[in-house]
């Protein structure tokens, strides 16, 4: 059997984003590999790639740093989104973090205190 976390209210972080709809890339900045990804619960999904408990490429490739996300109205349009981005080149994804979030910091921290204006776009 697994040793897996636990999660509770008060592991996980909470923050206004953390009930709407987002698209997000997650990247290793050792090894340039990068993730897409969609959910409704940003912070709570990232958490839980960051603590290794979502089995497949983010956990193989040790890829935890959320350097960019977009939040939507509706998960359908978060998910149409994220089908267009797994589907485009790197390039395209390089473009969409370097335009709001140049020095490619880890923006995680970031969603505890608030919403990140640099990188929130409503759609």
């Amino acid at each position: 059997m697994r040793n897996e976390r636990q999660i509770t209210s008060t592991n996980v972080p909470k923050a206004g984003i953390a009930q709407k709809p987002c698209v997000y890339l997650l990247v290793n900045l050792d090894n340039g590999a990068i993730y897409t990804g969609v959910t409704p619960t940003l912070a709570e999904q990232v958490w839980k790639h960051k603590n290794h408990m979502i089995e497949g490429f983010s956990k193989k490739f040790n890829i935890t740093s959320l350097v960019w996300f977009e939040v939507f109205s509706t998960i359908e349009s978060a998910y149409k989104q994220a089908r267009l981005l797994k589907n485009s080149p790197f390039e395209v994804k390089q473009g969409l973090v370097e335009q709001s979030n140049p020095k490619w910091q880890d923006l995680y921290s970031k969603l505890n205190e608030g919403q990140p204006d640099s990188v929130l776009k409503a759609s």
